[in-house]
């Protein structure tokens, strides 16, 4: 597989395939960004030869489907699979969950059932067997429980995620460091998702180069208050771009 670049014909030695979910309108807490986020990150990635799967505004039921079809679509290739959410999540008892749109997550008690446990997304990406995997949660936006959470008080950390380290093979990119939240912007696309844009058209940049490049723009724009983070157990190289 390859696409033109700059007058060339530049060939992909492996398959490049990506899901990429953007939720926004949550019947409570509803958000400003992620869909554009999705369709955006979409762009970019199509741009860079991956085959992309786009949902956006998602249910439990229809999150965990199309998880499944990319999974499976990915096994077959064998090559580079990247799964990219944008949208809410939360912590609860040190699990993280991504929050489907139709769960009311300022009053249901029992979100966390009704949600998708990032660890579910870990382990069916890990069983596909491929050779690498790349995950990039733009997901801990500003926290849907800082004004009514009395029931969750005992449960769920009130910023951001709970640390999680990547599985063999696999590079986990964070908006914001665990125990953090970003906030959604107030522009065309949010802060995070914005710089990664950037930073993978960028060519000639490994992977773990493209990260440090979005760390370093953030945490300036944001005057510190935000700062991307990742966890790496990948042993091979990659670029988005060459």
């Amino acid at each position: 597989m390859g696409r033109w670049e700059n007058g060339k014909y530049i060939i992909y030695k492996e398959k490049r395939i990506a899901l990429v979910i953007g939720n926004s309108q949550y019947t409570s807490a509803p958000l400003r960004n992620p869909v554009n986020d999705a369709e955006a990150m979409k762009n970019a990635l199509r741009n860079l030869g991956f085959e992309v799967l786009f949902e956006s505004e998602l249910s439990k039921n229809k999150m965990i489907q199309v998880i499944k079809r990319f999974c499976e679509k990915v096994s077959a290739s064998g090559g580079v699979g990247l799964f990219y959410y944008a949208g809410h999540a939360m912590e609860v008892k040190g699990e993280n969950y991504l929050i489907p749109v139709d769960v009311n997550i300022q009053k249901d008690p029992y979100v966390e059932s009704k949600s998708v446990r990032l660890a579910r997304v870990m382990s069916e990406m890990k069983s596909a067997g491929n050779r690498m995997n790349i995950i990039i949660l733009d997901a801990c936006r500003n926290n849907p429980f800082s004004k009514t959470r009395s029931f969750f008080s005992s449960m769920t950390n009130s910023r951001g995620l709970a640390k999680i380290d990547a599985p063999y093979g696999t590079f986990m990119a964070f908006a914001t460091a665990p125990g953090s939240v970003a906030a959604d912007g107030k522009g065309q696309n949010g802060l995070y998702t914005g710089e990664l844009i950037k930073a993978i058209s960028v060519p000639g940049q490994k992977i773990e180069d493209v990260f440090k490049q979005v760390r370093r723009k953030v945490h300036e724009k944001s005057n510190g208050s935000q700062t991307p983070w990742e966890h790496s157990s990948i042993v091979g190289d990659f670029y988005f771009k060459r």
